[in-house]
């Protein structure tokens, strides 16, 4: 009897405990639908610019307003993108997406045929992809000019971020940012020719930041988390870079030419990059730290050139750059006041 009755305890203590597998109880239960999120849904291009020389992901990323990178899609979402008409590249010719063909807009007053784009982050996921592939005629850089639109379906839960547009580069350059990687001794600059065939007077360069010191580098730096340049220079270029790190990240790709290169009349495909924190006045006696555009170029395995072609000439080029007529219609302008150094590196 005492038998039965201790067995009647222990069911009624067993049925008083829940369930480990109470679907009510469970706080790591996702979403399955658009009517079990309460908060906004943040959509974004990754990057607001890259480039391709065969093929790019370009990705979109979701993030919750409130639940941030651990947001999760409870269902598949298709993210509509549209390729902007100011684009120079060509579908078809100069680049392909994987899976999309040309149809006839809907829109009662379009006159050209539209592409119809979706990226789709699946269920699960908080972001979705798309495969672009340049074409194998490309001889000169073109354009890709992304903008992105609001899910059609519950539209009303998502809002831009950051990167609504994004703009690809299409070259034959190979723009990988582990080309320049490493140490790298400045030689000199090479581009003096330039200022001499513009009839910039001689004495307005005699300030030059050509002063290099016998162990003076610059170490860049390429991982998967950062791209970055540490200088470690006493002479001339301390006084462009001039904090202990550069964080450097994607601009653009271009092609430039000044009258230093009259035996390459088709110029060259300079890589851009936003330096931050260097001195916008390139000066001795005036610093204000300033995200600045670089430029890099890959002659050899072990040579390379940077062009400092953003910032305020103060110890040189100071009075033709506040001339009235010269210095404004050239403001800027790296053909100009642009600066070219030959880097080699160090073994």
């Amino acid at each position: 009897m005492k038998k039965i009755f201790y067995f009647l305890c222990l069911s009624v203590i067993a049925l008083t405990f829940p369930s480990c597998n109470d679907d009510d109880n469970d706080e790591t239960k996702k979403p399955t639908s658009f009517d079990e999120i309460d908060e906004k849904i943040m959509y974004s291009f990754e990057a607001s610019s890259q480039s391709m020389s065969n093929t790019l992901d370009v990705k979109v990323i979701l993030q919750g307003e409130e639940s941030g990178k651990s947001f999760t899609a409870p269902e598949d979402i298709n993210i509509p993108f549209e390729v902007d008409a100011a684009s120079t590249a060509e579908i078809g010719t100069d680049y392909s997406i994987d899976g999309y063909t040309p149809t006839e807009s809907t829109a009662a007053d379009s006159e050209e045929p539209k592409l119809k784009h979706f990226i789709t982050v699946k269920a699960g996921s908080n972001e979705g992809t798309v495969r672009f592939t340049a074409g194998e005629s490309i001889s000169t850089i073109k354009s890709i000019i992304l903008k992105l639109n609001a899910p059609e379906k519950n539209a009303d839960k998502f809002y831009l971020g950051n990167y609504d547009r994004m703009n690809i580069y299409i070259t034959k350059a190979n723009t990988d940012f582990n080309n320049f990687a490493g140490n790298w001794k400045p030689v000199k600059i090479t581009n003096k020719l330039n200022w001499i065939n513009l009839e910039i007077p001689a004495e307005d360069y005699t300030n030059l930041p050509e002063t290099f010191n016998a162990d003076d580098y610059l170490e860049i730096v390429n991982t998967n988390d950062s791209k970055k340049i540490i200088p470690h220079v006493t002479g001339s270029l301390k006084n462009y870079f001039c904090g202990s790190e550069h964080e450097v990240s994607f601009l653009s790709v271009e092609n430039f030419f000044d009258m230093s290169m009259m035996d390459n009349w088709d110029g060259i495909d300079i890589i851009y990059y936003t330096i931050k924190g260097a001195n916008k006045y390139f000066s001795a006696t005036k610093s204000e730290p300033a995200d600045l555009k670089i430029g890099f170029y890959k002659v050899d395995d072990n040579t390379i050139n940077i062009f400092i072609h953003e910032y305020v000439p103060t110890d040189f080029f100071y009075s033709s750059f506040n001339d009235t007529f010269f210095g404004e219609w050239n403001f800027n302008a790296p053909s100009v006041f642009g600066i070219t150094y030959k880097f080699t590196r160090i073994q």
